[in-house]
């Protein structure tokens, strides 16, 4: 996983929860509706969640909603079809303890293939994004980039 230092103002890889100030969960999950009952149960472990690849869209979330644990506040990216037949591809979810301090909503957050927020763990802020690359990696990049300059030009 890769996380933005705002101290040292650069991208660092993190292994594993070494240095975090909570634990967080991520992966890609390549479809929610046939998780066995265990699968739900040790999300409560997790401070902060992100899935992809859940393939789900507006239809699924409603059914999945019920099955997440409901003391966090769930955030969906419908996943897409790319052809009129077949299956949606990618698809996001980002949940977060309803306790966990947040700062404001962020447009940067609502592209396409990339979630976001802004969050206090362990009495430090952190901006976790999380990235679906299908095929885009340059344009994600890019895009990651710009935020990154937005970033220094407003401090």
């Amino acid at each position: 996983m890769w996380v933005w230092d705002e101290l040292e103002d650069k991208l660092r890889e993190r292994k594993g929860q070494e240095g975090w100030g909570g634990k967080r969960g991520e992966g890609e999950v390549a479809g929610l509706e046939n998780k066995d009952k265990d699968f739900w149960e040790k999300l409560r472990g997790w401070d902060v969640i992100f899935m992809s690849e859940t393939w789900l869209q507006r239809k699924g979330w409603e059914r999945i909603k019920k099955w997440l644990p409901k003391e966090y506040i769930w955030e969906m990216q419908e996943a897409e079809k790319r052809n009129i037949r077949g299956r949606a591809m990618g698809g996001m979810i980002m949940g977060r303890r309803e306790e966990i301090e947040v700062e404001k909503e962020e447009e940067q957050g609502k592209e396409r293939g990339i979630m976001t927020g802004k969050m206090c763990l362990g009495g430090e802020w952190w901006r976790l994004v999380r990235v679906y690359v299908n095929g885009d990696l340059e344009e994600k990049m890019e895009k990651l980039r710009e935020w990154m300059e937005d970033g220094e030009e407003k401090e």
